[in-house]
């Protein structure tokens, strides 16, 4: 309780709820099985038969096909052209040892609905099949890079049992010790004490007890002993794990071509170097410090934990950071969403993109990761639909308000050309970081990349953004409300007004696209406040408020193969919009939901990836200024 009131850290108390427990079924006794273990492979064959099902027999269709014995070799890439004229790569095809997988086509007769490609072998395989066929992406460095695995040591003795106890049967426990310490540099690291003790008869000897909690079969004859002695003495166990921090010059997995080392298939093997350095040393000799202070001051035994050798590099299984996440594209290969920088369609999805291994077995953050890719690549996966669904809207982060407003005239860089720091992709597409610019690769559906930064009540907005085609279709939304907060399949519609559904979270959308589909109206047209009513309208919308006196659209085409300047102001309930020096718009917001500051709850900006492949879009020098 003093650690709660007195948090050691900053996040503690919500650290506390990161670990899964020792001992997975607490009321099971030594010799029994422990139940409640788990295979993914029921979840698999479940998955693979309700795909059959929704396909109608149409493998074409299917969201889940597995394919048993087969072997991926490499993956076949070409460029996508970006907004700017760079290029990105994209995952068209696989050659596995059963033949090769064309991919290049669309998705489900869908031109704009391309496939998805997870990497999901462990933390050596994936990052041997990135180096093999993405390998001259510009961050290739990065590929391979941080492999880390657990520090673990095991001490095992005996304990006599204090008389007068008076045990009726054999006990077994089981407790998990969370540690955190800093090295003489003031790094921090991470790693706890698993301990076990077994009462067991005297003389029986010790180093079981880890065993008869993990690796006990029932055995009827154990049990009628376990129930039928007396003990006398205390097995113990301490397993001491800790985090091996990164070490990105020594510790990698890479796939040396001289001298040749092909498998059977003729593709590189990987080449795993991974070292103990000086820093895992002083990490292991606090652990060492700690073993020896748990045996004197809880089981009264003097140990020695040096003179124990430490279990070997790599047998924990826990191998981790080759292909790790990260904000900023030169230092880290995959994005927060696990997908690679430079390749549009390629994720990892598995303890590779940890960019620091902790000390607990990384199943739990593995878990975590994969559902927020999942809910990321198949949004509609979530089942919850919309509000009127009745389903609850799961928990999801909430950037908080800031606790004094800013002043007026302080101006908010929202993107710095270098890193993705506080953007998130909602929705279908994605937005890579090249040439200083947000560029999008959308798809088939609406997509949306928002600055988690909250809006201040009144502002002027200025950003750059460039496209290739005439026709292009993008924009730019304005306060909006946080997309995880509808429960929408697609979070992205989130940010955008629909009849018949409430108003309260969706923004304004400053549209780009000269052609004005599909009508070519000019509220649908570059530099208008998208789809409200303008005065003089000969088709107004009755499903929104009528338009406010004084309110004008003057739409202007934007440059094509060029960068152009949007200036969006916010005054209050006046929205102006400028493109290129020319007053685009004025409009007057009258709906008391729909695009309201509030200062309990925080609203946004956000980038568009339109539902058609080739409408790419860039956006650079995206900032607000207080007003």
């Amino acid at each position: 309780m003093a650690r709660l009131a007195n948090p050691p850290y900053p996040g503690f108390r919500d650290s506390l709820k990161l670990d899964a427990p020792l001992a997975v079924q607490i009321q099971t006794r030594p010799g029994f099985f422990p139940f409640s273990k788990f295979s993914s492979v029921p979840l698999a064959i479940t998955a693979a038969r309700q795909a059959e099902s929704d396909s109608g027999g149409n493998d074409a269709f299917k969201r889940l096909m597995i394919v048993p014995n087969c072997h991926v070799k490499q993956l076949r890439i070409r460029n996508y052209t970006l907004a700017t004229g760079a290029n990105v790569q994209e995952v068209d095809g696989i050659d596995t040892g059963d033949g090769f997988v064309d991919s290049s086509g669309s998705v489900a007769g869908n031109a704009n609905r391309r496939p998805v490609v997870v990497l999901a072998m462990g933390a050596i395989e994936s990052a041997r099949l990135a180096l093999v066929s993405v390998g001259g992406v510009p961050n290739a460095n990065q590929i391979g890079a941080n492999l880390m695995v657990h520090l673990r040591k095991n001490v095992s003795f005996t304990a006599p049992l204090p008389s007068g106890l008076a045990l009726s049967g054999q006990e077994l426990s089981a407790l998990l010790v969370r540690c955190r310490a800093s090295l003489p540099n003031g790094t921090p690291f991470h790693f706890h004490c698993q301990i076990t003790a077994s009462a067991l008869p005297t003389g029986s000897g010790g180093g079981r007890s880890d065993a008869l909690l993990f690796q006990s079969v029932p055995d009827l004859d154990d049990v009628r002993l376990f129930s039928e002695t007396a003990p006398g003495e205390v097995d113990v166990s301490i397993r001491a794990v800790g985090e091996m921090l990164p070490n990105l010059q020594n510790n990698a997995v890479t796939v040396p071509l001289q001298p040749a080392d092909n498998d059977e298939f003729g593709i590189p093997r990987a080449s795993v170097s991974v070292v103990r350095s000086a820093t895992d040393l002083q990490v292991m000799n606090v652990m060492n410090t700690v073993i020896d202070a748990v045996a004197q001051q809880v089981f009264g035994k003097q140990v020695i934990a040096a003179n124990s050798p430490p279990d070997g590099l790599g047998t924990t299984y826990h191998e981790s950071g080759t292909l790790r996440i990260g904000d900023d594209p030169t230092r880290s290969v995959a994005n927060a969403d696990g997908r690679f920088h430079y390749v549009t369609n390629l994720y990892a999805g598995d303890a590779s993109v940890l960019p620091t291994c902790g000390s607990a077995n990384p199943v739990m953050n593995g878990i975590a990761l994969r559902r927020r890719l999942a809910k990321r690549l198949v949004p509609e996966g979530d089942g919850i639909g919309n509000p009127q669904s009745g389903r609850p809207i799961r928990p999801f982060y909430q950037p908080p308000m800031p606790a004094q407003p800013p002043a007026q005239g302080t101006v908010i860089p929202l993107f710095n050309g270098q890193t993705l720091g506080n953007w998130r992709m909602a929705g279908r597409g994605t937005f890579h970081l090249i040439d200083g610019a947000l560029q999008s690769v959308p798809s088939f559906d609406l997509g949306l990349f928002w600055c988690t930064i909250p809006l201040p009540q009144n502002f002027r907005l200025e950003l750059e953004f460039f496209t290739r085609l005439f026709q292009t279709n993008s924009g730019v939304f304005i306060r909006f409300k946080n997309p995880e907060s509808t429960g929408y399949y697609n979070p992205a519609w989130s940010a955008v007004f629909i009849p018949a559904m409430s108003a309260a979270p969706a923004g304004f959308e400053i549209q780009i696209d000269n052609t004005g589909a599909p009508d070519g109206a000019a509220k649908h047209r570059t530099g208008a406040v998208y789809a409200v009513n303008y005065p003089g309208d000969p088709n107004p919308d009755p499903a929104i408020p009528p338009a406010t006196p004084g309110d004008f659209v003057n739409p202007q085409n934007a440059q094509v193969l060029a960068w152009n300047q949007y200036r969006i102001e916010v005054q209050g309930d006046v929205i102006t919009v400028n493109l290129n020096g020319v007053d685009t718009c004025r409009y007057t917001n009258p709906d008391p939901n729909r695009g309201r500051f509030s200062l309990t709850e925080p609203t946004f900006v956000g980038l568009q990836a339109y539902s058609n492949y080739t409408y790419t879009t860039a956006f650079r020098n995206i900032r607000i200024t207080v007003l």
